[in-house]
């Protein structure tokens, strides 16, 4: 007996996917954006953390700040997980 297995194709939302690409975006913004401000001195990372990890810290971090970052950068409070995986994973 011979079994023929068809391919599958998943199809991406194309609103997650807009949506996944404006925050990769928004992600690297961030990166750059604290980057800068590290420089110039006017970002500091004094707060110790309790979180588990890194991930865990930045996304602590992001809500903190979340009303202070510019909103070039600002991800949705509903997409801070998701943004945190971007820049983690």
């Amino acid at each position: 007996m011979n079994f023929v297995v068809e391919p599958t194709y998943r199809v991406l939302d194309k609103t997650i996917l807009a949506e996944t690409l404006v925050l990769h975006e928004k992600s690297y913004e961030l990166l750059k954006w604290v980057g800068r401000n590290l420089q110039t001195g006017t970002l500091d990372f004094g707060v110790a953390h309790e979180a588990a990890s890194t991930a865990d810290a930045a996304k602590e971090w992001i809500a903190r700040h979340w009303h202070n970052l510019p909103g070039t950068v600002r991800p949705k409070k509903r997409q801070l997980g998701a943004i945190v995986l971007l820049l983690f994973q």
